[in-house]
């Protein structure tokens, strides 16, 4: 085996949930230098009749661990409610 390391490395899958004509034919994706890209292609036909595959690479993929999401904040109230010993409570509920 070689000791050369790949320079970039990528696999394609066929679109078996292919629904209209321009939908792509092939998908997957491919590692260059550690950063993995999403890939589609299609089967085409030159003017003079030669089948050839168009590709095309996409925006980096980030893994979903490191996916930035959105921090929340806790809120917190300066309402403050008063009780009174003094005043009555009605324990009788009117229904």
């Amino acid at each position: 085996m070689s000791d050369k390391k790949n320079f970039a490395e990528g696999a394609l899958f066929k679109n078996n949930r292919k629904v209209t004509e321009t939908d792509y034919d092939y998908s997957g994706e491919i590692t260059i230098d550690g950063q993995t890209r999403w890939l589609n292609a299609w089967i085409n036909t030159s003017a003079k009749g030669e089948k050839y595959m168009k590709v095309v690479v996409g925006n980096l993929k980030v893994p979903k661990e490191q996916k930035v999401t959105p921090s929340v904040t806790p809120v917190t109230s300066n309402v403050t409610t008063e009780t009174s010993s003094d005043t009555p409570v009605d324990d009788q509920i009117p229904f």
